[in-house]
């Protein structure tokens, strides 16, 4: 049985996988086995009884603590990179099967850094990963640091010549009803991660391990150029999902019948039949069929991110003149007559 070897990074990160295995998931699907990690205890009393939170640890002698990031992604930078090695190495050894997954904010001050730094070392050693990242536009800060982490994603699929393969999603409430938002994100990504499990489960027919790691590493394919941006964006459809959608590379469908239900222009696409029982039912009830892996995704969200920065520098530039104030003369200590 192949297992989801699954790591919620930050406060975002350790709530959803919180929610995870609270919601669980058939005993037929993939194993989950759930890794917390930050650089506070402000998110510990989240975490299950049955679990630890693994505390990143300061190298600095001037601290004898670290106390999160603050939303600053440049806090902490030297001592997260020492301890996601310490974080990673303590893991168990790789085994056929095993599927990682990386859980964390685009927005906040430390899962920003983690997240991507646990992706690079995961890839590194050549361990099958797939990233969940929640972005946000709430404010300049937020939107500023989802940029700049995706770009960061990017940068770092460079730099160890791998794909990184991402299922994004953006807690920002077009209504302002951020909370609610919030909860309806936070419930797909726990439905995609049990759809997930499902596909990788190595229980359905014509759907093996190596069918799996190759939609989230498409360079194993030697028809498939890489996209320079390296992100592959995956996403679950319905079996409806429109032919000739544009820029899907690779497409992995999961039915319980003999009749295809992938039907989607890509290079590569593989259909498998769910064998067991508990999981037709679970399929035919609540998860999607379809995972496609995207390229050409990256470049627009970044686009959309970056006007929305533009707006809130502009905004920021009217509110600075019209909260202005003249002190006039002041003494050498600041006082005004």
């Amino acid at each position: 049985m192949s297992k989801l070897i699954i790591i919620g990074a930050g406060g975002a990160g350790i709530n959803i996988l919180n929610m995870i295995t609270k919601a669980g998931i058939s005993p037929n699907a993939a194993v989950i086995e759930p890794y917390f990690v930050d650089t506070s205890d402000a998110n510990a009393n989240v975490v299950p009884k049955e679990h630890t939170l693994f505390k990143m640890e300061t190298i600095k002698s001037t601290e004898d603590r670290l106390a999160g990031s603050g939303g600053e992604r440049q806090s902490n930078v030297d001592t997260i990179k020492h301890n996601v090695k310490v974080f990673v190495d303590e893991l168990p050894a790789k085994k056929v099967g095993d599927f990682y997954v990386v859980i964390g904010s685009l927005s906040g001050g430390s899962a920003s850094v983690i997240a991507p730094l646990l992706t690079a070392e995961l890839l590194k050693r050549d361990l099958p990963t797939l990233v969940i990242a929640v972005g946000d536009s709430k404010s300049e800060l937020t939107n500023l640091n989802s940029s700049n982490t995706l770009k960061t994603y990017v940068a770092m699929s460079r730099m160890v010549n791998k794909p990184i393969s991402m299922m994004y999603f953006n807690n920002t409430a077009p209504d302002g009803d951020e909370n609610s938002r919030i909860e309806t994100i936070n419930k797909q990504i726990v439905l995609n991660l049990q759809g997930f499990a499902v596909m990788v489960s190595e229980t359905n027919q014509d759907m093996d391990y190596s069918d799996m790691t190759s939609i989230l590493d498409v360079s194993k394919y030697k028809t498939i150029d890489v996209p320079d941006n390296g992100i592959n964006i995956l996403t679950f459809h319905s079996k409806d999902i429109n032919k000739g959608t544009e820029n899907i590379l690779v497409s992995r469908g999961i039915t319980t019948d003999e009749v295809s239900m992938v039907n989607v222009a890509s290079k590569h696409d593989k259909t498998g039949y769910l064998r067991d029982k508990e999981l037709i039912e679970l399929v035919g009830k609540n998860l999607p069929l379809i995972l496609t892996a995207s390229v050409g995704m990256v470049p627009s969200l970044l686009k959309n991110l970056e006007e929305i920065d533009k707006q809130f520098k502009d905004s920021n530039k009217n509110l600075m003149k019209n909260v202005h104030v003249e002190t006039g003369e002041c003494d050498d200590e600041g006082l005004v007559f």
